[in-house]
């Protein structure tokens, strides 16, 4: 469809959207310490602010999309920003951790409403070629977000405690939804919206129609398969490592600074698609990605095996191939995303809520088994890397037919 933004102003304007629930959930973990200091509470109790906003989170993905398909995109867009921003507020303001962790599942829930739409706002503007450039636009921009919110919520932290966070994710998002209110157009179209809503006499059975619609698509959940084996791969590496480091002794801003390879890699990669998607199939960036993928992690898991391990040696042995293992992410996941997400042009919103809730399960689940491995070596780590890559490598005998949009 046309559309009176540029591709540029359109992707600056989702790119914060699409990053409030990571910078929430990165800038407040380093002050986790503090705020169970300062509420008198467990390690295990002040987790519950993290987890709760995960199952949040993925609960978010999983209507957002939905909803936007049924009511537009623009006021599902705007609530879910104004949500956000009243959770910051809620969490800033919390007596107790009660409150803290309810305020944060707000918060949560109108962050992932804002991230899901982002995307199918591009589903409904962009033809499938030009949706994986624009996804990979949208998510180089995003990543900045992961890289450098740590940082950022440490020094707010030791400057302004941990309420200080959630004031300046606050402040943050109010400039972000006074541009979303005066430029973001409507971009379902109201035929679409109103297809949508005479599926079914009720707003659930029309959700649930259009779900079991787009995953009765065989193509479509393959790719799902395919994406989140993908994204699993690079959280469970993510949220084991640092324990790795510590027993060798090292600071915890270690993981801070050679976590730029992870980041680095993703975006030179996510910046290749955006050069030569039009040049190359989407098959082709997606299966050299994954073979990339898939020779970094061999490196890592080989050196793993090898027992090389020093202060230096461990996070060199770990994040290098690891880097590499990003940059094949970064050219095959916004092409496997907008390759199952086209399939279904008419329900864009639906389809990448489900893509985006069963990536966050799919990635939970896996954090949650490697946690029952000894953390101080990272050959367990690395084994479920390896064999993740090799896995996601071989589903593409069984995806090639995601890969090409329904006529």
């Amino acid at each position: 469809m046309e559309l009176a933004l540029s591709d540029r102003a359109l992707i600056l304007l989702l790119a914060p959207l699409t990053a409030l629930g990571t910078m929430a959930q990165n800038m407040f973990v380093p002050v986790l310490p503090v705020l169970q200091a300062e509420l008198h509470v467990s390690v295990a109790a002040a987790n519950t602010t993290g987890s709760a906003a995960l199952l949040a989170y993925a609960i978010g993905l999983l209507f957002g999309g939905m909803i936007s398909d049924r009511l537009g995109r623009r006021p599902v867009m705007l609530t879910g920003a104004l949500v956000f921003l009243l959770g910051s507020i809620s969490c800033a303001l919390a007596p107790s951790l009660g409150w803290l962790v309810a305020a944060r599942v707000v918060q949560a829930l109108g962050s992932s409403t804002c991230m899901v739409t982002s995307r199918a706002i591009i589903g409904d503007v962009y033809p499938r070629e030009s949706m994986a450039r624009m996804l990979a636009f949208l998510t180089m921009l995003m990543v900045v977000a992961p890289t450098f919110s740590p940082m950022i919520g440490g020094f707010i932290g030791n400057s302004l405690g941990w309420r200080g966070v959630f004031w300046v994710l606050a402040i943050v998002s109010v400039p972000v939804l006074a541009f979303t209110w005066a430029r973001l157009p409507e971009t379902r179209t109201t035929e679409a919206r109103a297809a949508f809503s005479g599926l079914a006499g009720s707003s659930l059975a029309t959700l649930w129609h259009q779900t079991r619609q787009v995953l009765w698509d065989h193509a479509f959940l393959t790719g799902i398969v395919q994406a989140s084996v993908i994204y699993s791969t690079f959280l469970v590496f993510v949220w084991t490592v640092p324990y790795v480091l510590r027993t060798q002794h090292l600071p915890l801003s270690t993981y801070g600074h050679w976590y730029l390879c992870i980041a680095i890699g993703y975006v030179a990669g996510n910046f290749l698609v955006t050069r030569l998607g039009s040049r190359h199939s989407m098959p082709t960036l997606i299966r050299t990605g994954l073979l990339l993928q898939t020779s970094g992690a061999l490196a890592a898991f080989a050196l793993a095996e090898a027992g090389i391990a020093g202060p230096l040696l461990t996070p060199l042995c770990l994040f290098l191939p690891m880097g590499l293992l990003a940059f094949g992410q970064g050219l095959a996941l916004p092409n496997i995303t907008a390759s199952a997400i086209a399939r279904h042009p008419e329900a864009s919103g639906t389809a990448s809520s489900l893509m985006g809730f069963l990536q966050q399960f799919a990635a939970a689940m896996a954090v949650q088994w490697i946690g029952l491995f000894p953390a101080d070596t990272p050959k367990p780590m690395m084994r479920f890397v390896f064999c993740s890559a090799l896995f996601s490598l071989a589903m593409l005998g069984f995806s090639r037919p995601a890969h090409n949009a329904r006529r």
